[in-house]
């Protein structure tokens, strides 16, 4: 695979009606998965006891992902197994919940995304990529209701 980059993706466009699709694609399944990953380390309460998740990982049911994807439950397991089998996710999955890590996701969700840049004796020059709109006229409706 190539290295083309990174780009933001808010986890709100999950609640939004371009979501309500069924059945969902397996891309927008893995987006679904690491974009529900905490992104940092939490303690709920499940089922009356505390269960530390950490940053990268997400406690969710294969019922509950076949219910949001549309899928059958056999093919939620099959995609997390496959996803597993090429290491881009470890499962542990329990008799009440599945807990979801994603392997490299301090890699793609680091904090610190300039890290490696070098910067020029006059900074950084401004960037001029047409795709960030500033003017309120191409505010995007998912993020800005």
């Amino acid at each position: 695979m190539n290295d083309r980059g990174w780009v933001k993706c808010h986890r709100q466009q999950f609640d939004h009606w371009v979501s309500t699709d069924k059945p969902y694609c397996r891309g927008y399944a893995w987006t679904h998965l690491y974009a529900n990953a905490n992104h940092k380390d939490n303690k709920i309460c499940f089922e009356g006891r505390v269960v530390v998740v950490k940053r990268g990982e997400f406690i969710t049911s294969i019922a509950k992902l076949a219910e949001i994807w549309g899928w059958s439950r056999h093919k939620v397991g099959d995609f997390l197994d496959k996803l597993e089998m090429e290491g881009m996710i470890g499962q542990k999955r329990t008799s009440k919940y599945t807990r979801i890590i994603i392997v490299n996701y301090e890699k793609y969700q680091n904090n610190d995304t300039g890290k490696g840049i070098v910067r020029t004796s006059r900074g950084h020059r401004r960037d001029t990529n047409k795709n960030d709109k500033n003017d309120n006229k191409y505010r995007d409706p998912m993020l800005d209701p």
